[in-house]
């Protein structure tokens, strides 16, 4: 979703620069055509920087109309200063301020109603898939809790069929359908658009042979591993067996992505250290005037193939015996300007020459600490499978959770450590190099949750906008089974099925 509408805006950005330069009293040239074009590209890129750098592209924390408002600003502020410093680098680019400036809030006016309209369907769902969910596992109750913060409106929970497993226990009376053995009858009745398999009894041959049926009616299913690392970026190493991880397709990288990677992280460390060069010697200086000891810190840190290496950085702490390998456990022993150094990451860069001597790449799983390693490979599993890729200076776990304290934490950002090793690409590397360059610059952690306590609207159950009213009862008692569940006769017996406009916010269910 996220992906989509960036790209609809930037063509709106596009065509909108291109139509203002192109504006004149005499035909365009060829000449003026190309010229046009290759100045909008330049400011679109402008503008989808701005909007990335202000969030307004991560849809878990931008998730009401009144946070994009008060945001934009903010965006088309510093839209109109990035323009304003290509059209002054390039004497060809150059227009007047009042031009570029009225260019800028035109973008601001256009987008308005876009997000609008976007956020108006987030709440009546018109496009959304409707989801079975299957079991009632600690792994269903993931998946649903997980559907209902996920922004994207792409899934609707329909429901859940009880496999008893008791792990997981619907809160809403509406999403119990019946149990797993009248599969066939729920799917009938409720006619979803995917079904999740979270049951415990997923690799059952008799639960295969009921799947396939409506596998047969175009009705996909997807396992519940699988749908869970769709949604959350990271995997459910909990629930995922050796073989889904050891021998699935999307854990073969092409030597041609690695290539590309190393390639893309070698031009990158040459291009940062002539970038640098003028911080190293004001850095060393500043060090040294701080506190006693070295400039450079250098760590074993454990490479590709388990090998390990000498990680290089600028000195953070105070010369002394770690207790432990924890940030958490050694922020006492931060300097004063350690403390800014690695606030805005510049205690990194001379990890540069790590990516240049072949140690590591810009982006990878963050190299961990030899003294750890007998640790994590006890407790954390699939921990060995962080070996097979090199390295990085930055990485989708740090991007997406941040620093670890405990091997608890550790254990989630392995999730998404593995998560990147199974779909390593050179475009996943290019979002995870956008999102980094945003923390450096403001010097802020990561996050991905709703920047207000909750979300304004959660997705809906049938129709119903659970965050604005409760769920009217959908039973009574003499309609209950034995197991608490709603049976699919009771459902029937109460008329006609819900229609599909009720279902998706288009009428009174």
């Amino acid at each position: 979703m996220s992906v989509t509408l960036a790209l609809f805006e930037a063509g709106l950005m596009f065509l909108l620069v291109g139509a203002r330069l192109l504006v004149g009293e005499t035909a365009p040239t060829p000449g003026d055509l190309g010229l046009a074009a290759t100045h909008a590209f330049a400011l679109t890129l402008c503008g989808l920087f701005a909007f990335h750098f202000n969030d307004l592209y991560d849809l878990r924390r931008i998730r009401g109309f009144g946070p994009f408002v008060r945001r934009l600003p903010r965006a088309l502020l510093l839209t109109f200063v990035l323009a304003g410093l290509v059209e002054w680098s390039i004497p060809a680019f150059r227009t007047s301020v009042s031009a570029l400036g009225g260019t800028v809030l035109l973008l601001g006016v256009l987008v308005l109603p876009l997000r609008a309209g976007l956020h108006h369907l987030s709440a009546v769902h018109p496009f959304s898939r409707r989801v079975l969910v299957l079991g009632t596992t600690a792994l269903a109750g993931k998946l649903v809790r997980e559907i209902l913060v996920e922004p994207d409106l792409r899934d609707v929970v329909v429901g859940v069929a009880d496999d008893g497993s008791g792990e997981f226990t619907p809160a809403l009376p509406s999403l119990r359908l019946g149990t797993i053995e009248n599969l066939g009858r729920i799917i009938e009745g409720f006619e979803p658009d995917l079904i999740v398999c979270a049951s415990a009894a997923r690799h059952d041959p008799l639960l295969m042979r009921e799947l396939l049926k409506p596998r047969s009616r175009g009705i996909p299913v997807e396992d519940g591993i699988a749908a869970y690392e769709r949604i959350t970026g990271k995997i459910a190493i909990e629930f995922a067996t050796p073989r889904a991880i050891l021998f699935a397709r999307q854990s073969e990288v092409s030597s041609m992505t690695l290539l590309l990677a190393r390639a893309l992280s070698v031009a990158a460390a040459c291009v940062g250290i002539v970038l640098f060069s003028p911080l190293l010697l004001p850095v060393a200086l500043l060090i040294k005037l701080d506190s006693d000891g070295p400039v450079f810190f250098l760590h074993q840190r454990v490479g590709l193939g388990g090998r390990p290496f000498n990680l290089i950085k600028f000195r953070t702490l105070n010369t002394g015996v770690a207790s432990s390998e924890w940030a958490a456990d050694n922020d006492h022993r931060t300097t004063r300007v350690g403390h800014w150094l690695r606030r805005f990451r510049i205690d990194e860069i001379p990890q540069f020459l790590n990516i240049l001597r072949g140690d590591m790449n810009l982006v990878g799983p963050r190299p961990h600490p030899l003294s750890n390693i007998a640790l994590f490979t006890e407790h954390i599993p699939y921990y060995g499978v962080r070996c097979s890729v090199r390295p990085g200076v930055t990485g989708w776990a740090q991007i997406r959770y941040g620093y670890a304290n405990n091997l608890e934490e550790e254990t989630e950002k392995m999730r998404y450590d593995l998560h990147y090793i199974r779909n390593l690409s050179l475009g996943l590397d290019l979002r995870i190099l956008l999102e980094t360059v945003k923390v450096v610059v403001t010097g802020g952690r990561p996050a991905t949750l709703a920047e207000e306590p909750g979300p304004r609207i959660l997705p809906i159950y049938f129709g119903i906008e659970h965050a604005r009213r409760p769920p009217r009862p959908v039973a009574s008692a003499s309609e209950a089974t034995a197991d608490g569940v709603v049976s699919i006769e009771a459902q029937r017996a109460r008329g006609p099925r819900v229609s599909r406009d009720a279902v998706w916010g288009r009428g009174k269910p």
